[in-house]
């Protein structure tokens, strides 16, 4: 519920037979739960964290706009890709419409969100630097618990230097596995090096020099060439000549880079892009704080407890952790943005999914699709609904790991619009179809 943050609906997937758990559960069959495809006892709903995509882009906007980088008549024009900070020709990050259109050309919010153009919220994240952002989207609720009332809720987080690598933490604990990857990449570099000048290192000499090698990314410097030759001098004892006359720096370099945030990496979170990782639950408070003006509530389970003879023990009610106070226009903008996605007169992204859907004319919503790996084809699939989009009620989040397709997530999300105003109907008299309200 929108103005509540009560969680009216909420199912992970796969399921299990809650039947076996009545009077205690058997070792077997709890065995077979834990072996199970997919690990049905983990909730997905609140334990899972995942690279959330374009569904970010509304925390962007708020962002951008409550700082003041834009209004809600700035424009900005794509121009291709974003090379504002990498030379030209390399692999600089693209809208999604790249392959298909050279660019979406002059976007203002409410255009940006209809068409989800990733260059209009890299250059918003760019101007906001990546520590504001990550201040307001800590403000909205995305990277803190919301208290829901079951065990195992994660936190997700917004991508920075300190999640790409966190000098304070062991390898092994990071936030990410790019730490361990560059970790072992080191390892075999170092390994490669020795060889070459005949000399057989030992794993624990290895594992020392690697780890400091890692520890110079503290530095965030993209020129650390003495400090790369002192760690091989002090811990392998290769002489600074040798590493420089050989290439080595640059070499090592190569592999550290990977942990040295840049202002490119901060325009990419701009569009919910990895490291940022987030919880379905978390997204579904935050699409009830952009939807009602910012009021950012926890998610409550509970609606009241009773004793033994009927007596109400406890009688839940809203509990508010923060009113952003979001300016009328602000909302207004984001939500006509999220009103054309749905629409096929103004040709959203998912307006073709909900053409001829009888409750599309009260819809606002999001898509999302989020790459998790360069080899990995099947991408995050999220989508998010809010209606009615002229005085909201419920926030509707689908999220499907691996998803590859859509289709999956649209067919759903009208399922759950359709069960809960055809209810409504039913209970009040009041019908939301075509977009008027009629009694």
């Amino acid at each position: 519920e929108v103005d509540t943050g009560n969680v009216l609906a909420l199912a992970s997937y796969p399921s299990y037979n809650l039947n076996l758990f009545t009077g205690g559960i058997s070792d077997a069959d709890y065995q077979a739960l834990l072996d199970q495809e997919g690990s049905p006892l983990f909730n997905n709903a609140i334990s899972s964290t995942s690279t959330p995509g374009s569904i970010f882009k509304m925390a962007t906007a708020v962002a951008g706009l409550m700082e003041g980088e834009i209004t809600v008549n700035s424009t900005i024009v794509d121009s291709g890709p974003y090379d504002k900070y990498v030379k030209e020709g390399s692999d600089a990050p693209a809208c999604w419409i790249k392959p298909y259109y050279s660019s979406h050309g002059r976007q203002n919010v409410v255009a940006a969100l209809k068409n989800s153009c990733n260059y209009f919220f890299f250059e918003v994240a760019d101007r906001l630097g990546i520590d504001r952002l990550t201040n307001w989207v800590g403000k909205l609720g995305l990277t803190s618990k919301t208290n829901i009332q079951l065990t195992g809720e994660a936190v997700g987080w917004i991508g920075g230097p300190k999640i790409l690598y966190d000098s304070t933490l062991p390898i092994d604990q990071q936030k990410t596995y790019k730490p361990t990857l560059v970790y072992n990449k080191l390892k075999t570099q170092l390994q490669g090096f020795g060889e070459e000048r005949g000399v057989v290192y030992t794993d624990a000499q290895l594992s020392n020099a690697a780890l400091a090698l890692v520890k110079l990314v503290e530095l965030q410097k993209l020129s650390i060439g003495p400090e790369i030759r002192e760690v091989l001098s002090d811990t392998l004892d290769i002489p600074a000549n040798v590493v420089r006359q050989r290439g080595w720096t640059s070499q090592i370099m190569s592999t550290l880079i990977e942990l040295i945030w840049t202002n490119t990496d901060t325009a990419t979170q701009g569009i919910g892009a990895t490291p940022t990782q987030l919880t379905p639950i978390a997204i579904a408070r935050y699409m009830c704080a952009i939807s009602n003006g910012g009021k950012v509530y926890n998610a409550n389970i509970i609606d009241r407890v009773v004793d033994a003879s009927g007596n109400v023990v406890l009688q839940s009610e809203p509990s508010l952790v923060e009113d952003l106070q979001l300016p009328t226009a602000y909302s207004k903008a984001i939500m006509e943005g999220m009103e054309q996605v749905v629409s096929w007169e103004n040709r959203g992204t998912a307006g073709s999914a909900f053409a001829g859907f009888k409750y599309q004319h009260i819809l606002a919503g999001k898509t999302g699709t989020a790459p998790i790996s360069n080899i990995d084809l099947e991408d995050n699939i999220w989508f998010c609904l809010v209606a009615p989009k002229e005085d909201p009620e419920i926030a509707v989040v689908i999220f499907v790991p691996n998803g590859l397709s859509n289709s999956k997530v649209y067919d759903t999300a009208k399922a759950i619009i359709t069960y809960y105003f055809d209810q409504k109907e039913t209970e009040t008299g009041v019908s939301y179809q075509e977009g008027e309200i009629i009694r």
